[in-house]
This record gives structure tokens, C-alpha cells and sequence, in this order.
């Protein structure tokens, strides 16, 4: 009998600042308590420098990373781990992360590999869009952990939405949507 491999599990992680705020931790706390009951391959925290002002030359994704590594066992920490410091909203997460697992395509097969994304709950809608269209030979084998805190107008959520369906249509928007996402970690 031959032997049966084990499914390799990815872990996303999306940002949401740059300053470990009550809220921010306890996301990090679920994705380390994640990491306590599952062996993950590879993990890839998601988010650049989006607050530029008041928290220049902190990424979120190193920040998540160095809150993680101080409240997990060091062995279980992948030796597999992508820091996304080049992006700036769900869009550029999600397409990033897909390019980062695309290039392991040798090393994950995505019919051995399940794939979990943490993101905020008001989020997951636009985290599931892009994941569809990005991740899609892995659909069937994503979940969706998350954690709410955002007290925003719902609304707001369904213009972001809006505007990840416009990036996937034209590239020349989610160039556009890059270039505002920078002005603004500027004044943040």
C-alpha cells in the first residue's frame, strides 16, 4: 500500500492596521489559536504600510507577524511564510496571495491542499469575490474565518465590492484604486 499524503493547509491573513488595537488582537489571537489546531504549510499575512503618518516603516504584515511569532510555540510557525508589504487593499491581498501560491504550483497541488482566509466579517463578501476569481481551482476547498468588529455602513462595504468587481473587469481601475490606497496610508 502506498502511503497517503497529508493535505497541506494555507493560511491567508488579511490586514487591518498598523497599531495592535483590542480588536486587532483579538483577530490575531483566532488566527493563532488556528495555528495551535492546525499544521499550516504556508501562511501569508496580507498588508503594506496603510498608515504611513502615524506609523511610518510598519507594514500590517509585519506587524502580524511579529504578534504571532510572540504568541505561538516557535515549531509552529510554517517555515513557508510570505509577507504581502506591497499591498493595500482586498483586491491587491487576495491577487498577491494567489501569485505567491501559483508559484509554488509544483509544491501545492490544489487537489492536496485546503486553504483558510481570515478576514473581517463586513469584508468577507469582497474577500470571496476576488478569492473566486483568483484562487478558483481551490474554490470547494477555501474557508472563511472571520471576526467582526466594523461598525461602517454596510454600504460602504457594498461600494468596495463594487469596486473589486471593477478592478477584475479593468486593470486600469485597480491601478487607479493602488494609487488612492497610497495617498490616503500617507495621511493615516
Amino acid at each position: 500500500m502506498g502511503e497517503s499524503k497529508r493535505t497541506k493547509t494555507i493560511l491567508i491573513v488579511n490586514g487591518y492596521g498598523c497599531q495592535l488595537v483590542p480588536v486587532l488582537v483579538g483577530y490575531l489571537d483566532g488566527v493563532c489559536a488556528f495555528m495551535q489546531s492546525n499544521v499550516v504549510d504556508l501562511m501569508i499575512l496580507c498588508g503594506g504600510q496603510t498608515q504611513r503618518k502615524t506609523f511610518p516603516g510598519v507594514s500590517e504584515a509585519q506587524l502580524m507577524l511579529d504578534y504571532i511569532k510572540g504568541n505561538i510555540a516557535p515549531t509552529l510557525i510554517p517555515d513557508d511564510v510570505v509577507l504581502l508589504e506591497d499591498t493595500y487593499w482586498t483586491f491587491e491581498n487576495i491577487v498577491a496571495a494567489a501569485k505567491a501560491i501559483n508559484d509554488r504550483e509544483g509544491v501545492l497541488n490544489p487537489d492536496d491542499a485546503r486553504m483558510t482566509i481570515f478576514c473581517e466579517a463586513q469584508r468577507s463578501l469582497t474577500v470571496q469575490i476576488v478569492a473566486y476569481q483568483y484562487l478558483g481551482k481551490y474554490w470547494g476547498r477555501i474557508k472563511f474565518k472571520t471576526v467582526s468588529w466594523e461598525l461602517r455602513d454596510p454600504k460602504k462595504e457594498l461600494d468596495t465590492a463594487d469596486n473589486v468587481l471593477r478592478a477584475i473587469r479593468y486593470p486600469r481601475f485597480a491601478d487607479l484604486m493602488r494609487i488612492e490606497k497610497i495617498r490616503l496610508s500617507e495621511e493615516r
